[in-house]
């Protein structure tokens, strides 16, 4: 019969479509060896073969836990192994979430062969990844080792860059410091209707829900809270402020130093006058006035309190601070999409794409974090060579976000030789960077100006963008870390190196030419 025919029948409905079938009561059809349920290259027979090779002894050395009303007493724990290699399959899959892992290694094959048909409970994924956080921490260093062995960490050229990721946490829980003093203020009022509160409820708790959190506790809870936030504020006034502030607080200092010491020395006179006398004495003079009645120390109280009231004018005038009630720790952060409550990561990055240093920072600039860097990317190297593989950086390179006297020059920020722009990145790389010019009049940056201008500077920075910004991609699209899943600064530096040893690995993968890996690399 003519094709033609056949297709016109069809269409008229005349001869019956042919499709494959669809058998959903067929009996099991996985082979019964799990080996077998995986193609020989697959991604996780090397991460098993990965994790066996590397100590992971600091994972086996279990701390005690406090029992819950789920805990089973007497039973077995997980293989660490096996969870490190589940959290590193995840990471490198660009799943995070404990809840989606879990689901995973019910309906995901490759999951299934991972935890070999034991799933853990998500609980037991989020705690062992919270209680382990250095020794994830450690595990980044040995995957850096393993690298270097392979013949990979080429630090001709390192670059380093920062990245904004977003936190766990709503713009719109942040409060200024005005609002937090308020609600201080509030919740100190609280407690003691909040204590009679508790007593009522747990009076009539007997056959309640005794898994809830009580009010009271959240309410201790969150004024644990704003007490963090306030003191984060007044530690960051203290530890970073601003020119302006610094001049206040000196001449605040200096008046009331000496006022402190004026006082004291007016006290100590008249009090010791005034037990000559009631001892019947005879003073030798004119007899002393009380210290609040001394001209000088009015003069010097004047001073204090127009010190007190210039540093008030400059608090008035300093920006609001703000702090965020779901993540403390966490800072308002601008990018070129615009703002997020998140926080700022460090990475410095090998010619050949390896991590070699990855740090978290609260601060949104990174001038500061160019000395930091600098000493994390030496003590690994140092880690590396310590272990046999010696590694010695020719050039690090930043963009003009890292651009200051003490960052350039080598005697104030020791470590190796430095390429730092000094004007914007889109004009440092441009064929005349003077498009951009510097502004800076200091020595030290018109010569680092200078010698970017030439060829060979050119050249070098010009290699700074294709090392680190793909692997910032890599780490937000590919990892899956354009947002933290853990909350607090300690916390979520643990989770970025997790995600960067993921990455290392994937990078230690693809380097072996023998080996396949796929295409979420």
């Amino acid at each position: 019969m003519p094709l033609t025919l056949v297709a016109g029948l069809e269409e008229a409905g005349v001869v019956a479509k042919s499709y494959r079938p669809v058998v959903r009561d067929q009996q099991f059809l996985l082979a019964p060896d799990m080996r077998e349920w995986l193609e020989a290259d697959h991604l996780v027979w090397q991460l098993l073969d990965i994790v066996a090779e590397l100590d992971t002894s600091e994972f086996h050395r279990r701390s005690s836990r406090r029992r819950t009303v789920n805990s089973v007493a007497g039973q077995r724990g997980y293989d660490p192994d096996m969870l490190v290699t589940l959290l590193l399959y995840a990471y490198c899959v660009g799943l995070r979430s404990s809840r989606a892992i879990e689901k995973a290694c019910r309906t995901d094959i490759a999951y299934r062969v991972v935890c070999a048909n034991d799933i853990p409970d998500h609980t037991v994924i989020a705690r062992f990844r919270a209680e382990y956080e250095e020794a994830f921490t450690a595990l980044f260093s040995r995957v850096l080792g393993l690298c270097a062995r392979a013949g990979m960490v080429k630090v001709g050229v390192v670059a380093l860059d920062g990245t904004k990721i977003a936190a766990n946490a709503s713009m719109a829980a942040n409060r200024t410091e005005a609002t937090l003093r308020r609600m201080a203020e509030q919740a100190a009022g609280d407690i003691v209707a909040e204590a009679k509160a508790t007593d009522e409820a747990e009076d009539r708790a007997a056959d309640g829900d005794g898994d809830r959190t009580p009010e009271s506790m959240r309410g201790a809870r969150r004024r644990e809270t704003i007490r963090e936030a306030l003191a984060s504020i007044e530690a960051e006034r203290a530890e970073r402020p601003s020119k302006e502030m610094r001049y206040s607080q000196r001449r605040l200092d200096a008046a009331q130093r000496a006022y402190d010491q004026l006082h004291e020395k007016l006290t100590t006179g008249w009090k010791a006058e005034q037990a000559l006398l009631a001892e019947g004495g005879k003073l030798s003079g004119r007899p002393r006035s009380a210290p609040r009645d001394n001209k000088q120390i009015q003069v010097f109280a004047t001073r204090l309190e127009t010190a007190k009231a210039a540093m008030a004018a400059k608090l008035a005038k300093e920006p609001v601070k703000k702090r965020n009630l779901t993540d403390v720790e966490s800072r308002i952060m601008k990018t070129r999409k615009g703002f997020i409550q998140g926080y700022n990561a460090q990475l410095f990055v090998s010619e050949d794409h390896v991590i070699i240093a990855c740090e978290l920072t609260d601060e949104p600039a990174d001038t500061h974090q160019f000395a930091p860097m600098i000493n994390a990317c030496t003590t690994e190297l140092d880690t590396l060579a310590a272990a046999g593989h010696p590694r010695t950086t020719g050039i690090a390179t930043a963009d003009n976000g890292y651009c200051s006297a003490a960052n350039i020059d080598p005697e104030t920020t020791p470590g190796p030789d430095r390429l730092i722009a000094v004007v914007k990145d889109r004009h440092q790389r441009s064929d005349n960077p003077g498009n951009g010019p510097c502004t800076y009049t200091k020595p030290v940056f018109t010569t680092m100006a200078e010698r970017l201008k030439t060829p060979a500077g050119q050249a070098i920075y010009r290699r700074r963008g294709a090392i680190v910004e793909p692997v910032n991609g890599h780490i937000k699209d590919r990892r899956g870390l354009s947002r933290f899943s853990r909350r607090g600064l300690k916390a979520c530096a643990a989770e970025l190196k997790l995600a960067a040893t993921a990455t290392n690995i994937l990078r230690y993968l693809t380097h072996n030419s023998t080996q396949t890996v796929p295409a979420t690399a």
